[in-house]
């Protein structure tokens, strides 16, 4: 906000001083043209006893018990390595929320480990992501941005404002978004049908604001 205003008043000394404070590897530090640190950093590779534990729970048809016992782990985990395997187990299981969130808190660290990055922000319901990202044409990145920010990927999320799924939709605009598209209001907190009317819906905003990222992810919200 410094840096706008003061390059709306003209005041170049003040918009410097102001971009100085923007960091680099954020949104507004790259729409300045400042560079994303490139994680590339080696980890550890480790095995944490729970992890046999887990798959044994999978295999024995109990994935509820699996994710519960890894989840205990990670909330209890120490060093980045141990947290790292733990979260991937985790999202290979299909939880993406816990384990995204205990790897972001190393990459604000400073972490620079490629895992640590790719469980921090991972590709989650890649098929359900891909598929809406393609049907209507918006990068599959702004899709897994959008859902970790709104829901931490959590499908049965709901917030104050009654918004559902891992989307997010309030039930007025799920309605409106059926009804453009010419079907029948689908199940909120299903994955496919959540992502496939966000990759519509900001497909709509996109168009909108003469393809404007920021504005139109602002629309969203």
């Amino acid at each position: 906000r410094a840096y706008t205003l003061a390059t709306r008043v003209g005041d170049a000394e003040a918009a410097r001083a102001a971009d100085s404070f923007i960091p680099a590897g954020s949104f507004f530090g790259l729409l300045r043209g400042k560079t994303l640190p490139t994680p590339d950093d080696p980890l550890e590779r480790v095995t944490p006893p729970v992890l046999g534990l887990a798959q044994a729970l999978v295999r024995a048809g109990d994935t509820e018990a699996a994710l519960g016992e890894l989840l205990i782990a990670l909330a209890r985990s120490e060093g980045e390595a141990e947290a790292v395997a733990l979260a991937e187990a985790l999202q290979d299981l299909g939880e993406y929320g816990a384990s995204s969130e205990r790897a972001r808190a190393f990459v604000e660290a400073g972490s620079r480990a490629r895992r640590t990055y790719r469980a921090a922000y991972p590709r989650a319901f890649a098929g359900a992501v891909r598929a809406a990202a393609g049907e209507f044409g918006v990068p599959p990145a702004l899709l897994w941005a959008t859902m970790r920010q709104e829901s931490h990927f959590y499908p049965r999320a709901v917030s104050v404002s009654n918004a559902r799924g891992p989307m997010q939709f309030v039930p007025g605009t799920w309605v409106y978004v059926a009804e453009l598209l010419g079907e029948p209001p689908a199940d909120p907190f299903s994955v496919a049908a959540s992502t496939r009317y966000g990759a519509f819906y900001l497909s709509r905003l996109l168009s909108s604001f003469g393809g404007n990222l920021a504005q139109s992810v602002a629309a969203y919200n």
